[in-house]
């Protein structure tokens, strides 16, 4: 029997990814979102989901909530619709869900909501509730503990991707510096710890095919009624230094990186423990040199 996904937020960056990794998998995806996003072989209908509940297609077996609020930076100003995207609008998708029987529940969370710190975050390191876009992601996480007795719900913290097509987050600005040719600023650490020709901030990257691999995967897994953590962070197996980032970029591009040490330091990495991804998933992962080449090689 073919198995139906209704991806809500899906014509963004991840949201293609994951419709095409489905759709080739033999799926039958919904795309719920302002815009569609024309990936081949998935239908759409449009969802304003921070105003309005979402109605799912008879017979969805799966919900994957990847709808991301654009605001996360202009609080208090756009705090309603920050909090009505990554909490509010997983609340009505859950009802939804639950409504049409769906099975299974998937929601991106981040890698943000932990609390600051230069080490890597395993799932049950403490969260962080101060910040308003970590709040905002782990009242979404809580939400998905009160659907949890109706069908199985997840939350997959993502730390970091990038590939061909994003047109947002930092790899994205990094593309534009490289081409404008403005220099990188490479923030040091904020503690006395920081070691000479620090390389600015490290992020746990995955590619964004790699990443809809694993969501597939793990959505797959919860509809064979398999245990699965409620929690799972999702990156890449090593972090890469925004100044690595940078130069491999810029030698896909050909083009010469420009650097400055920035007199702000950071306050954190944003590095992922993946010891129970692997021991869930067993997940493979593309070279990071492979993956740049494949991306961003004209």
């Amino acid at each position: 029997m073919t198995q139906r996904a209704s991806l809500v937020g899906g014509s963004g960056f991840l949201g293609r990814a994951l419709a095409a990794e489905l759709v080739g998998r033999g799926w039958t995806v919904t795309i719920h979102d302002m815009l569609s996003p024309e990936v081949v072989g998935t239908s759409f209908a449009t969802c304003d989901i921070a105003a309005s509940a979402s109605e799912f297609p008879a017979g969805t077996n799966a919900v994957i909530y990847l709808a991301q609020s654009p605001h996360y930076r202009d609080f208090p100003a756009r705090a309603g619709n920050l909090f009505g995207v990554n909490t509010l609008g997983l609340v009505r998708a859950a009802e939804a869900a639950v409504r049409v029987g769906a099975k299974t529940l998937l929601y991106a969370s981040t890698g943000n909501v932990y609390e600051p710190s230069f080490l890597a975050h395993a799932e049950n390191d403490p969260l962080q509730r101060l910040e308003p876009y970590g709040l905002s992601k782990v009242m979404g996480e809580d939400v998905l503990g009160v659907f949890s007795g109706h069908l199985h719900a997840h939350a997959v913290r993502i730390f970091g991707l990038y590939g061909r097509g994003q047109r947002a987050m930092l790899p994205a600005r990094i593309k534009e510096s490289l081409e404008k040719k403005i220099p990188i600023q490479l923030h040091p650490r904020n503690d006395r710890s920081a070691i000479e020709g620090d390389e600015g901030i490290r992020i746990s990257y995955c590619h964004v095919d790699n990443a809809a691999g694993i969501l597939a995967d793990l959505v797959n897994a919860s509809m064979t009624n398999r245990v699965l953590p409620p929690v799972l962070n999702l990156a890449g197996p090593d972090p890469i230094s925004l100044r690595r980032f940078a130069e491999t970029m810029g030698h896909c591009l050909g083009i010469l990186p420009q650097f400055v040490i920035s007199e702000t330091p950071r306050e954190f990495d944003l590095i992922a423990d993946i010891s129970l991804l692997r021991q869930t998933l067993n997940p493979s992962f593309t070279p990071f040199e492979a993956a740049m080449t494949a991306s961003y090689r004209p």
